[in-house]
């Protein structure tokens, strides 16, 4: 089974290596027939068939991103701007991929730079200051799923901003508020005079592989710690054997 996984990788990169930049084009792929058209006339400069792709591919891909920044614009949603950061960051992309080529590849595709960075960076924090203020709005909530929504927000504004404001606390707040804690114990209903350490011993099973990010398990219970489960381990019947 593992040899034929390993084939059928092997056969997708050998035909995606094969496409060419027309196909990408063709089927609307124009990121892709863009990448590829840069890559061959980096190699071949004069193979005309590839400039004349990348002045259609390049021309339609940019277009698409700009209709869809203007569309959300106009839209009056609060939750756009993750969305354009996303565009604004193809269009730069694109455009310092391409104007590595030569100067006369350039003015054959009609390219004209365009200074992408403050609408970046604009996007990048009105981003960020969205998931923020939606994270506080779901923190006031005050249940775990609201929690655990402000958790992922709160993560994305990580992202944008490694210090946004009070966010590392604010992730906390989040994690702390969405955890359920469980506590577990022990209850010997065997009729059977255990010995005093046997308990503790049970109870030294790691909980480690237990654990998970919104999941917490103790087998001693802590003060002022509020637990929303109890898993109790009866023990109905004890089998020594000589050893």
């Amino acid at each position: 089974m593992k040899h034929i996984s390993v084939l059928f990788i092997i056969l997708l990169l050998f035909f995606s290596n094969c496409r060419t930049s027309s196909s990408y084009l063709k089927h609307g792929q124009f990121d892709s027939a863009v990448y590829k058209s840069v890559s061959k006339l980096r190699k071949k400069p004069t193979k005309t068939k590839e400039i004349t792709v990348l002045r259609e591919a390049f021309t339609k891909a940019n277009q698409i991103d700009l209709d869809r920044i203007n569309f959300l614009r106009t839209s009056g949603e609060p939750d756009i701007w993750d969305n354009i950061f996303s565009r604004y960051n193809a269009l730069k992309n694109r455009q310092d991929q391409v104007k590595t080529l030569p100067s006369n590849i350039l003015n054959a595709i009609h390219f004209v730079p365009v200074n992408y960075d403050e609408e970046v960076i604009s996007a990048k924090r009105k981003a960020a200051d969205y998931f923020y203020a939606h994270a506080l709005q779901l923190l006031e909530k005050n249940n775990k799923q609201s929690a655990r929504l402000a958790y992922n927000d709160l993560l994305r504004v990580k992202q944008y901003y490694s210090e946004y404001k009070d966010v590392d606390a604010k992730l906390q707040e989040a994690l702390l508020n969405g955890r359920n804690n469980i506590l577990f114990k022990m209850q010997n209903q065997s009729n059977i005079l255990i010995p005093q350490n046997f308990e503790q011993e049970l109870l030294k099973i790691s909980m480690d592989d237990l654990n998970t990010l919104w999941m917490n398990y103790h087998t001693h219970a802590i003060d002022q710690l509020n637990y929303d489960y109890t898993i109790l381990l009866n023990l109905k019947e004890i089998a020594v054997s000589p050893e």
